[in-house]
């Protein structure tokens, strides 16, 4: 771009051109340029207009007025922004993490907060990476840089509409919006696919597509040999129903054990979503056939999702109680067969810990792992867990959610080729919602009502109104597939010693522990081996 004193480049895409171009480029003659379109919306409307743009995208440009560097992404971190500070007047960006030290020779060096934050969490959030001195451009939020500092901004808030408090009134309007996002992000040259697991989320999107009448569109859905891990025939079920083509990709344990390497060398840090394997297998069979998906990421933040009643009960109530008594009450319980399952509530070192996603490695086990202080506070899960009180459920677990990096999805985008679209993600969509009272997004014991309630108008409720348990992969038979092949190929104790990153002989307890049928240290070796298998890859070795 280079338009009135704006100055840089944009990557991504935008959808709906003619809209934006109106709104943003008036003077154009046709449909303008996404870079056009962006640069537009800064200039006539701030930081705050970039939040306005419809698309996926990643942006840094040079004010030649204010004379500072803007660094800004969408909300939906569908789109990588890494940037680093290489001296006080000097700051270099770019899309690809590797070309940092390719092409700008930066040093490659482990952060240890980050292997923390890693190991706790099972992922990497904004703006850390693994990489000392990189960071990640946190979603929805500019930075600017006058070449002397960076300084953040406060996130962009997205304006809501005015307040619907009918549930049919509220139905009929997200009808029309996510309609028109569908449509908006639907591949008008080709057929579209859409990942389908059989949730509310994805069976809305796929119902709402085959509603439009244009046809050109397929459904994905990943399916497991065992049953707790398959949820194939829910979703064939709404396929059938809407009469869409329906495509079952099943990836057996072996082949997975042979993928995982490569899995783990197109990622650009590393992550332990169990689920982030099979995303990648499928989205390379996807690009066989299809060149755009449509994916439901998005709805549980925008719509949100109440924590279960222990977590509620721990950090409203046990939370105010001193470390010490949760400890007796926990170990109390855990001697009455009868309250056993009660302790939960008080077994546990610090509130924010509840309502981690994935149980990885607890503080006190770091330290000893790592041999080193362990400090959590500078994490974004933490940052956001502060800025709710006690009693707001609903809002902070929800941003807890939204807090995770989704890598499964982006970085298998990104390594396959094969553009993922996300409808939820849409302006019109999120202030829509954001305007709705909490009772039409959430009621007792039932989660996103008036999702379920637009659902309904299209698929009957006896279809898919049935127990979910998520995207699930039993990365517990992989890790035990071959006689533990890829734990003793990954975490062998010869080269844990010599990278000297861990504690060997903590390893080797964890593992033992394991491998003799002691499940609970599933995702702690999980942790550890996904770590290992991605060191190999992108750290060189003597």
């Amino acid at each position: 771009m280079d338009r009135d004193n704006v100055l840089g480049v944009v990557h991504g895409e935008i959808y709906r051109i003619d809209e934006m171009t109106r709104r943003w480029c008036p003077d154009s003659s046709g449909e303008a340029a996404t870079a056009d379109i962006v640069a537009g919306a800064y200039i006539n409307a701030g930081l705050g207009g970039l939040t306005a743009v419809d698309g996926l995208f990643a942006t840094v440009f040079w004010d030649r007025q204010r004379r500072e560097t803007i660094v800004y992404r969408d909300g939906s971190c569908a789109r990588f922004l890494y940037h680093a500070q290489l001296s006080p007047e000097t700051l270099a960006f770019a899309t690809e993490i590797e070309d940092l030290f390719s092409v700008l020779k930066i040093p490659k060096i482990l952060s240890r907060r980050s292997l923390h934050e890693y190991l706790r969490f099972l992922d990497i959030s904004t703006p850390n990476t693994i990489y000392e001195g990189v960071y990640s451009a946190e979603p929805g939020i500019p930075l600017r840089f006058d070449g002397s500092e960076i300084q953040q901004e406060e996130q962009a808030s997205r304006p809501a509409g005015k307040t619907i408090h009918d549930l049919e009134d509220a139905t009929t309007k997200l009808d029309r919006v996510l309609g028109e996002s569908v449509a908006d992000r639907l591949d008008r040259k080709s057929t579209t696919g859409f990942f389908l697991s059989g949730g509310v989320d994805s069976s809305l999107l796929l119902s709402i597509a085959a509603g439009l009448g244009q046809g050109g569109i397929e459904a994905f859905t990943v399916g497991f040999e065992k049953p707790p891990y398959d949820e194939t025939a829910v979703a064939a079920r709404v396929a059938k129903h809407l009469g869409v083509r329906h495509n079952v990709l099943r990836f057996p344990v072996d082949r997975c054990r042979k993928e995982f390497r490569r899995f783990l060398a197109t990622a650009d840090q590393p992550f332990a979503d169990p689920a982030g394997l099979p995303t990648f297998l499928a989205l390379e069979e996807c690009g066989h056939s299809v060149r755009t998906m449509i994916d439901g990421t998005g709805a549980d933040t925008l719509v949100g999702v109440m924590p279960a009643r222990f977590g509620r009960l721990a950090t409203q109530y046990a939370a105010l109680l001193p470390r010490s008594i949760r400890t007796a009450v926990a170990r109390g319980l855990r001697d009455i067969p009868s309250l056993a399952g009660y302790q939960t509530i008080f077994d546990f070192d610090e509130p924010q810990e509840i309502l981690i996603r994935w149980k990885g490695w607890r503080r006190g086990e770091i330290e000893r792992l790592c041999g080193e202080p362990v400090f959590l506070q500078h994490t974004r899960f933490y940052r956001i867990y502060s800025c709710y009180n006690r009693k707001q459920h609903l809002e902070r677990y929800s941003a807890l959610l939204g807090n995770l990096p989704d890598d499964r999805v982006h970085q298998a985008s990104r390594a396959s080729g094969v553009k993922v679209r996300f409808p939820f993600w849409d302006p019109r969509v999120i202030s829509l919602i954001k305007s709705l009272p909490l009772r039409l997004r959430y009621r007792k014991k039932e989660s996103k009502p008036i999702l379920k309630a637009l659902l309904v108008r299209r698929v009957p409720r006896l279809i898919w109104d049935l127990p979910k348990h998520g995207f699930d992969f039993p990365f517990m038979e992989l890790m035990s597939a071959n006689g533990h092949a890829l734990l003793n190929e990954f975490l062998d104790l010869r080269d844990i010693r010599k990278e000297g990153i861990w504690s060997p002989e903590v390893v080797q307890g964890y593992v033992e522990r394991f491998t003799s049928g002691d499940a609970e240290q599933g995702f702690r070796i999980w942790a550890l081996l996904v770590f290992r298998a991605w060191y190999a890859e992108h750290f060189d070795h003597p």
